[in-house]
């Protein structure tokens, strides 16, 4: 009878050691295991290319893992004393469904820029057949661009962009549910 307690001893340290493995990978696919799950939607600003001191700097407005987006609404911020804003427009990420785009925006303001879109169900909402043309009723999945801001500075330095405001939403008006990442450019000379 001695020479079985250790093989239940063992026996019950394998089943906690299992429960504990278990419990590790309920937690990482749930995503409880870290801050941000690996498939969370999240809207960043990320430059279009390296920027350089003296030429335009474009940074490109992308939401990543999204699911059904149908329309967004942003505002982007910065330091208007060492960045000039030069423009900004919607990208026609939003469309690549068959989805009409309807742009909102920019609002240009001192130190900020709102920007926005929202699609219809349909290839062109202005078409007086609206009501019996083809639907296109999903939003878009995966990542998509929604919109380029362009700046210029002579300065080379670390500046920072911050989003507010931050909405997305899917083909019937719902907001769907997303982080954010506001980002530092970094603006060098060649």
């Amino acid at each position: 009878m001695s020479h079985l307690m250790p093989l239940r001893r063992m026996g019950f340290v394998l089943l906690l050691v299992l429960s504990a493995g278990l419990a590790l990978a309920r937690m990482t696919a749930t995503g409880r295991a870290s801050a941000v799950a690996v498939d969370t939607p999240l809207v960043t600003l990320a430059p279009a290319t390296q920027p350089y001191a003296g030429e335009l700097i474009v940074v490109r407005l992308l939401a990543t893992n999204v699911h059904n987006l149908a329309g967004f609404q942003s505002t982007v911020r910065f330091d208007p004393a060492n960045l000039r804003l030069t423009g900004a427009s919607v990208s026609n990420g939003l469309a690549a469904g068959g989805r009409a785009l309807l742009q909102l925006g920019p609002v240009l303001r001192d130190g900020a820029v709102a920007i926005g879109a929202a699609t219809c169900p349909t290839a062109s909402c202005t078409d007086r057949r609206f009501a019996s043309a083809p639907r296109a009723p999903a939003g878009l999945d995966g990542q998509v661009e929604l919109a380029t801001i362009s700046f210029y500075t002579e300065t080379p330095a670390r500046y920072q962009l911050t989003l507010e405001g931050v909405q997305l939403v899917d083909p019937q008006g719902g907001r769907l549910a997303a982080g954010i990442a506001n980002t530092t450019i970094d603006v060098t000379t060649r």
